[in-house]
Formats: C-alpha cells, sequence, structure tokens
C-alpha cells in the first residue's frame, strides 16, 4: 500500500511525507520492543558488533534462533547482520578518528585480515573501505579528520589550513 501511494507521489518532499507518515503509523502500532532485543542490542552496540550471538542469546535467557526470531520481528535484520553493521560503523569510526592503514584498522577493530573487512564492506556498504572514503562527498569529508590518511587516500584538500574552510 505504501509503495503504491509512494509511487503516485509527485516528487521527493511527497514520497518523504508519505514514508514519514507510514513509519509514524509503523511505529504507533508496535507495543514496544522486546525487552531481550533492547538488551541485546545495547550489548552488540556496546561491543561494536564483536559479541557472540550465542553467547548474547544465554545472556538475555533465550535460544540463538529464538533471538533471530525476535529481532526479525523487531529489528527487521539478524542480530548476527547487525553485529556486521556495527563493526562497518565501528572501523569508519575508527580510521576517521585517526587515519592509518585499513590492515591497522582491520586488525584493531576485531577482523582476522584486512580481507574479511573488505567481504564485510562490500557486503554492508557496497564497495572497499579506500575506494568508499575515496568517494566521499565534501560534506562528508568536512566532517572527517584530514590528516595524513586523508592525503593517502587522494584528497586534494587534505591540506589542515582548509579543515574548516568548508561553509
Amino acid at each position: 500500500r505504501v509503495r503504491r501511494a509512494m509511487a503516485q507521489a509527485r516528487g521527493t518532499p511527497g514520497r518523504i511525507a508519505l514514508l514519514g507518515a507510514a513509519l509514524a503509523r509503523h511505529h504507533a502500532s508496535r507495543a514496544g520492543a522486546d525487552a531481550r532485543v533492547v538488551r541485546a542490542v545495547e550489548r552488540l552496540v556496546a561491543s561494536h558488533g564483536t559479541a557472540d550471538v550465542g553467547a548474547l542469546a544465554r545472556e538475555v535467557a533465550t535460544t540463538p534462533r529464538h533471538l533471530q526470531r525476535l529481532f526479525a520481528r523487531d529489528v527487521g535484520v539478524s542480530p548476527k547482520h547487525l553485529a556486521r553493521i556495527r563493526r562497518v560503523q565501528h572501523v569508519f569510526a575508527a580510521w576517521r578518528d585517526r587515519p592509518r592503514a585499513w590492515a591497522q584498522v582491520a586488525a584493531e577493530c576485531g577482523y582476522v585480515d584486512q580481507a574479511h573487512l573488505a567481504r564485510d564492506m562490500r557486503a554492508i556498504a557496497g564497495g572497499a573501505p579506500a575506494g568508499l572514503v575515496a568517494s566521499m562527498t565534501a560534506f562528508t569529508r568536512a566532517f572527517t579528520p584530514l590528516g595524513t590518511g586523508a592525503r593517502r587516500v587522494g584528497w586534494p584538500d587534505a591540506s589542515p589550513r582548509r579543515r574548516h574552510a568548508v561553509r
């Protein structure tokens, strides 16, 4: 129903308004997430996605399969998928805070090797880490440190004097 309405809406603002209304209705119809899911999400976020799903299920007093069902219902993705998303977020945050070699970032963020990081990045974000960073827009770069790591990936405006020049 929402898909049909969005297809008939005129322009992006109309589509955004329709989607916002549909999400508000969906949210209002939910009684709230299961407390076990809330606790599991908190642990996944706090662990930067490195928490073991089996251990997480035991911690919230359920089975891994039941936790998957609860996540499907309340979150929309599996606990493992949410963990992968959180790990990728952690990688970008770690690189943003201190740009350095991707192999070093991978090791610091709990990946076995850079290839494992690259697989997760392709699956979650659609590309390899260096390619994703290189394709960032000027707006995104304004919120990313522009030190030696920025020069390494070829950003032309990587000099410190330009750091605050974006208006």
